[in-house]
């Protein structure tokens, strides 16, 4: 039975829509990052855009707000998920390490056609070159030293 609730133009309604496509359409392009990763929705949000509503309402949840999983390998649920800003969010995602990068560093990487590793960090969406260098050791110090000089903390785990 289809749900009726006249939200469908309310920016939760795009965020709970975007949720379910990035876990269970394995066409979507982050598919690979949630449904690949076996991240789900509780089925009390997959099944009512009314009942994810009105957690996100009385939970804290305004518009500017983007929701996070607490546990970044943890499914949508209610108690594994936070609302903070854009900024906040970036900065919980550079702490994560991602299976990807080879290094086990955000930030850092090593370049086959130079023979080097490389490190950069972005600031306000723009990606800057923080330099090549021979080991990965001096590449994370370029990416903590910069972290420190942008940010005024390390975000970098080791």
């Amino acid at each position: 039975m289809r749900e009726l609730h006249g939200l469908s133009k309310h920016r939760l309604y795009s965020v709970w829509k975007s949720l379910k496509t990035r876990c269970y359409n394995n066409k979507h392009i982050q598919y690979k990052d949630y449904g690949g990763r076996n991240i789900t929705i509780c089925n009390e949000w997959l099944n009512s855009f009314l009942s994810f509503y009105d957690f996100c309402i009385s939970h804290g949840w305004l518009d500017g707000l983007e929701i996070d999983r607490i546990n970044n390998d943890g499914n949508y649920e209610p108690n594994n998920v936070q609302f903070i800003t854009c900024l906040e969010n970036c900065t919980v995602g550079k702490k994560r390490k991602y299976e990807n990068n080879k290094s086990g560093y955000n930030g850092v990487h090593y370049s086959f056609i130079r023979n080097k590793f490389i490190s950069r960090i972005s600031i306000n969406g723009k990606r800057i070159h923080l330099g090549s260098f021979n080991t990965k050791v001096e590449a994370l110090q370029a990416r903590i030293d910069a972290e420190l000089l942008y940010f005024n903390e390390q975000l970098t785990n080791l």
